[in-house]
């Protein structure tokens, strides 16, 4: 999401309340002028900067979304535009028409190996850093440069439309990069347009292609969090684009009546609702339909939108300061005061120890071993004979834990996010709390799948078992598939269920036999959203899949 470019005039108050023994100390740090603000792409960390008035810098603040807190701060040369990689621990910002780079902002921000590249054709307009802060693109002027930091290597892309390059964003994989192009002067008759590049790292270097032009926008773009589709602003309303086909999806027109310039656009994380700033302050749609569901007031137009875990919105209003949801918030950092403690316990505890060994004394003298011990060893080895015999019959249980075959799904609990699963270009889709969120946008396969590597025969048995369930306010068809790689064979294991709507996650089961006519390499596990309904969300958690060798089923068994 990017958010550089929009400033505002705002005083920004920070408490931070340090521990020094019993008592806490607070100081209060003011931060006022025109306010830049940047949010990283995982929506954890904003990046808030404010020029000095009596030096050309500025103060860059890190600020973590959830927890309200202030990470720390940064003097760097006076700068219009900067980014942060996902997990905010680089900062790049541009200066004069340099660029700089700043290491460590989650932990208290501290200027390290900072690079300073010259950009001759002109000033940089606008910084965006890949997720991983590996790669970094600026404009400036109709030029893009897109380097790869980690390489050293670097690349100029080329717009397949002249124009001015203004806001950049990453797509969330990192693999794709936005620009909003502005027609030059000289070509007011040229829509503005979106320009989208594949940019692919290897050992050989870097390329860069152009993949789409999207006619429309003009003003800020941000990406949805599966990467499927872009929002962007222009003058009254944003729109929503395929970031596949440039299709355009839907339109969102604003409450306001005068909406000049471009205003901040954001997904909300689990790709459900996008906020917008208007002049009265933050409204926010339902994707699915259309329908401004919330208006958060403020005296004057925000720069900054950031949404939390929880659904509610960080803002400013460019001018007074932060918000939530409309409401002025402190942001502050508290430190705990329980650890100057321990140097205290131990001293104590030293001291006191050697009572006890003085006690020693007596008990060794008056406990000679001979009439107690002797005594209570015949029990013990008594006792030791049952629970020999007892022994022998647990060892048994042991045999049945190779039964279970190995899961062939990798990463079915979507603990690592979407990695290793295919999905049809009409899905939408997202993981939250580490559960696939997907509903079907469009006409297609509608297929959540994924590809594995081992070989099935005929006379073995498919397994499958999932959670699924329906956030949605309509039921929801899925078919469920187990098939060869090799699409033309048949033998598919499959079975067709009914997810009524608002059902928590539900344990399905499906085993079939793989039957003549299965051919080729590879098993494919597929869930087919029948219809597309546009209705958030079928609900997937903890997939697997495994291979029977031998079986004397005939025909697939469907339990839920």
């Amino acid at each position: 999401m990017k958010n550089s470019g929009m400033s505002g005039k705002f005083i920004l108050f920070i408490s931070l309340v340090f521990a020094f023994g019993s008592g806490l100390v607070s100081a209060q740090v003011e931060l006022s002028g025109d306010l830049l603000g940047e949010v990283s792409p995982s929506g954890r960390y904003l990046v808030v900067g404010q020029p000095s008035d009596d030096a050309p810098t500025m103060t860059v603040s890190s600020i973590d979304v959830e927890t309200l807190t202030l990470l720390g701060q940064v003097e760097v040369p006076y700068t219009r535009n900067f980014a942060v990689n996902d997990d905010g621990s680089i900062l790049a910002h541009e200066y004069f028409g340099r660029l700089g780079w700043h290491v460590g902002i989650t932990e208290i921000l501290t200027a390290a190996s900072l690079d300073d590249r010259g950009i001759s054709q002109g000033e940089v307009i606008s910084v965006a850093l890949n997720p991983t802060g590996t790669i970094v693109a600026y404009a400036s002027g109709a030029r893009l440069d897109i380097d790869d930091r980690e390489n050293n290597t670097g690349v100029v892309a080329i717009s397949e439309r002249e124009g001015v390059v203004g806001n950049l964003a990453w797509s969330p994989s990192g693999d794709r990069l936005a620009a909003v192009l502005s027609p030059r002067q000289s070509a007011f008759a040229q829509e503005p347009g979106i320009q989208i590049w594949e940019v692919r790292t290897a050992d050989s270097g870097m390329s860069v292609e152009p993949s789409l032009l999207i006619d429309g926008g003009g003003g800020m773009v941000d990406w949805s969090p599966d990467g499927e589709h872009i929002a962007a602003t222009r003058s009254q309303g944003f729109d929503v684009f395929s970031s596949h086909t440039g299709e355009l999806i839907a339109s969102f027109e604003t409450p306001s009546s005068d909406f000049s310039r471009p205003y901040p656009v954001a997904w909300s994380s689990d790709g459900l609702s996008i906020a917008a700033g208007v002049e009265e302050g933050v409204a926010v749609w339902n994707v699915a339909t259309g329908e401004q569901v919330a208006l958060y007031e403020t005296q004057n137009t925000p720069s900054i939108i950031a949404w939390r875990s929880d659904g509610t919105i960080l803002h400013d209003d460019g001018q007074n300061g932060l918000y939530l949801n409309g409401e002025l918030v402190e942001i502050s950092e508290n430190v705990p005061t329980a650890t100057p403690e321990p140097t205290t316990t131990p001293a104590p505890t030293p001291t006191e120890t050697p009572s006890p060994t003085f006690t020693p004394e007596p008990t060794a003298t008056e406990t000679p071993i001979p009439t107690p011990t002797p005594t209570l060893t015949p029990t013990p080895t008594e006792t030791l004979s049952p629970t020999s015999t007892d022994t022998p019959t647990p060892t048994l249980t042991p045999t049945f834990t190779p039964t279970p075959p190995p899961n062939r799904i990798v990463n079915g609990d979507f603990s690592n996010g979407l990695n290793n699963w295919v999905f049809a270009s009409n899905i939408s889709k997202t993981v939250t709390n580490g559960v696939l969120n997907a509903y079907r946008v469009g006409n297609g396969d509608g297929g959540i799948a994924q590809i594995m590597s081992f070989n099935a025969s005929v006379g073995q048995a498919l397994e499958a078992r999932l959670l699924i369930g329906n956030s949605g306010n309509v039921s929801k068809s899925v078919r469920i598939t187990l098939s060869s790689a090799n699409l033309s064979s048949p033998g598919v294991v499959t079975c067709l269920y009914t997810i009524p709507a608002n059902t928590p996650l539900t344990a399905y089961h499906l085993i079939g036999p793989v039957v003549t006519g299965w051919t080729g390499t590879g098993v494919v596990f597929q869930i087919v959203l029948n219809l597309a309904d546009y209705a958030p969300a079928l609900l997937v958690d903890n997939v697997e899949v495994r291979q029977h060798m031998s079986t004397s089923l005939t025909a697939t068994n469907c339990q839920a």
